[in-house]
């Protein structure tokens, strides 16, 4: 009976390992496609600040302070939205008339990695050549 049964349990086998082979092909794939894009948003205001978050369950958890940069982005006629942009992501390039931001993020072919790639990992800010003052301070604070 177990030899009958054999050319069909091969069978069974070979179909379960192709397909695990178009699986796994799938996610090298999607993993080799995803692929970084940016955009750019235009400001008209920026300032450093400190980024307050915190979590509380149960009784206990935690607050931390984190800098950011916040600023007005230019979202259509008269209209602007309030953002921030992590400090630990950004570099601030002295280079441009009109103050801008170019937002870098990961997107991928693959509908499951591309709803955890959402957030933006590294920004851009160019800001008109003066805008920064160079000032020397020894306490650490910003």
């Amino acid at each position: 009976m177990f030899e009958e049964e054999s050319p069909m349990v091969i069978g069974f086998f070979c179909l379960a390992c192709a397909a695990a082979v178009v699986m796994l092909g799938a996610g090298i794939y999607a993993f080799v496609s995803a692929h970084e894009v940016s955009d750019t948003v235009y400001i008209t205001t920026l300032s450093d600040k400190m980024s307050i978050k915190g979590v509380f369950a149960l009784g206990s958890g935690y607050i931390r302070g984190e800098p950011v940069f916040v600023s007005y982005v230019i979202t259509g006629d008269n209209s602007y939205a309030l953002k921030t942009f992590d400090a630990d992501k950004s570099t601030i390039y002295m280079d441009s008339q009109d103050p801008y931001v170019v937002r870098y993020k990961m997107e991928s072919a693959d509908i499951v990695k591309e709803l955890r790639i959402k957030d933006y990992h590294k920004f851009d800010i160019h800001v008109p050549v003066g805008t920064i003052v160079e000032k020397i301070n020894l306490d650490g604070e910003l």
